[in-house]
C-alpha cells in the first residue's frame, strides 16, 4: 500500500508492481500461492483497477479450497495524489478463508 501510495502521490495514478518498486514473494509463486497483478509490471493507470494485487492459493489451505478462493486488492487513483484501495476474500466455502487472515479486508482502510 505504501508503494503505490507514494506513486500516485507523484503521478495521480496507479503503478504496476516494477513501476513502484514491488516484488511478489518467490517471484511471483510460493509453495502455497499464486501472486498477480492487472497493471502492466512497467505501467500505471489513472482508473480503477480490480486485481491489482492477487494471491491465489495453489493448495487447500485448511477448509479455504484452492479452487475458487483468492485474496486481492482493489485501487483507485483520486485526485490530488490520493490512491483509494479495497480488499477483498474470495471464498469457495463463506468465512474458510477469512479466518486464515481475519485483518486482510481491513487493510487500507
Amino acid at each position: 500500500m505504501k508503494l503505490q501510495q507514494a506513486y500516485a502521490a507523484e503521478s495521480n495514478a496507479a503503478g504496476g508492481w516494477t513501476l513502484i518498486g514491488y516484488t511478489a514473494p518467490g517471484n511471483g509463486t510460493t509453495t502455497n500461492f499464486t501472486y498477480t497483478g492487472a497493471i502492466n509490471a512497467g505501467g500505471s493507470t489513472s482508473a480503477a483497477t480490480a486485481n491489482a494485487w492477487k494471491a491465489a492459493p495453489k493448495v487447500n489451505l485448511n477448509d479455504c479450497a484452492a479452487s475458487g478462493s483468492s485474496w486481492q486488492v482493489q485501487v483507485a487513483p483520486g485526485d490530488g495524489g490520493s490512491i483509494a484501495f479495497k480488499s477483498t476474500i474470495t471464498e469457495s466455502k463463506a468465512g474458510a478463508c477469512q479466518a486464515l487472515t481475519p485483518t486482510f479486508t481491513k487493510i487500507g482502510q
